[in-house]
This record gives structure tokens, C-alpha cells and sequence, in this order.
């Protein structure tokens, strides 16, 4: 976020992640939603460097207030998907 100057307010970034990660719940996971593919690269090898790097463009595009099929679009791009 910094590279693209975009400024987020430590109160906003709480909400975000706040209501994404209410979202993640383990006992219904479905890999093809986007809680089910972060909770997915966070449960396998998390020093993974695919996995780290999911997680990273995951969270960025929460913060940056990105709708879930934009931040899949943006891991499929990237070959992550």
C-alpha cells in the first residue's frame, strides 16, 4: 500500500480486516470464496512463499477495500489460483 501511496486509517484497517476475518469459519470452508483460500495459504506451510504471498495480496486488497471476486481476479492473474 505505501508503494501506491494509498493511506488507510488505523481505524479503518481494523473494520476491514475485522469483517474479513469474521468471515473465515473453519468448520464450513469453501476453497473457491475468498476466506476459504486465505484460511487455506494460512493453514499450509505458512513460511511458504506462495502461501505468504496469497495471504499478502489477500490482505492488501481488503485493506484497499476490494470486493472478493477483484482479489480473486488479481490471484488468478498472478497464478496463484
Amino acid at each position: 500500500m505505501n508503494i501506491k501511496g494509498n493511506k488507510i486509517q488505523p481505524s479503518e484497517a481494523v473494520e476491514y480486516l475485522q469483517k474479513f476475518y469474521s468471515r473465515i469459519d473453519p468448520s464450513s470452508i469453501n476453497e473457491s470464496t475468498l476466506p476459504g483460500v486465505y484460511y487455506k495459504a494460512a493453514l499450509q506451510a505458512s513460511n511458504d512463499k506462495v502461501n505468504r504471498i496469497r495471504r499478502g495480496i489477500t490482505i492488501y486488497g481488503v485493506l484497499d477495500g476490494q470486493a472478493d471476486d477483484q482479489i480473486i481476479g488479481e490471484l488468478v492473474r498472478a497464478g496463484l489460483l
